[in-house]
C-alpha cells in the first residue's frame, strides 16, 4: 500500500507539472504560453476547442495566437489581436471553467480557456484583465393566494 501511495504522489506531481509547462512569463509586460480557444463549427456541429501556443505584450496589446497541431507537434496558422481588454467570466461549468475572453480592437471576441485557475491569473494580470460583474439574481415575489371566504 505504501509502494502504491508514493507512486500516486509521484504521478500527481508529474501531472501537475505537466498543466503547467509551458506557461511560462517572460517578464513583467509579456508572457508566453498555451490557451485553447473555443471555434465554432459548421452549422449544427457544435464547436471545439483548438489549442493555441500564444505570446502577449503588454507593451504593444498584442496577442499572437499560433495554432498547435498536438499530433504532429507542429505549430500552424498565425493570428494577431490587438487586445482592447480581457474578462474572466464566472462559470461553474466545468467544461468552462478557466476560461476568458478577449475583446479586439476589431469587434471579435475570442473565448480562450487556460490550463489552470493559477495560469488563468496570470493571463488576467498580463492583460490586466477584469472579472466580470453580473447583477445579483432577482428575488421572487411570493404569489399572494386569497383566502376563501
Amino acid at each position: 500500500f505504501k509502494n502504491e501511495k508514493e507512486e500516486a504522489g509521484r504521478l500527481k506531481e508529474r501531472i501537475s507539472q505537466r498543466l503547467t509547462m509551458g506557461s511560462t512569463s517572460c517578464s513583467p509586460d509579456s508572457r508566453q504560453g498555451y490557451l485553447y480557444s473555443k471555434e465554432k463549427l459548421a452549422v449544427g456541429f457544435g464547436h471545439s476547442w483548438l489549442k493555441y501556443f500564444c505570446d502577449y505584450s503588454r507593451k504593444n496589446k498584442t496577442l499572437t495566437l499560433r495554432t498547435y497541431n498536438q499530433t504532429q507537434g507542429r505549430v500552424g496558422n498565425v493570428d494577431q489581436v490587438n487586445v482592447v481588454n480581457g474578462v474572466k467570466k464566472r462559470s461553474d461549468d466545468i467544461p468552462r471553467r478557466f476560461c476568458f475572453e478577449v475583446h479586439s480592437a476589431d469587434g471579435k471576441v475570442w473565448v480562450l480557456q487556460a490550463l489552470s485557475d493559477e495560469d488563468l491569473k496570470n493571463w488576467m494580470e498580463i492583460m490586466e484583465g477584469k472579472e466580470a460583474h453580473y447583477a445579483q439574481p432577482m428575488q421572487v415575489a411570493k404569489m399572494r393566494v386569497p383566502q376563501e371566504m
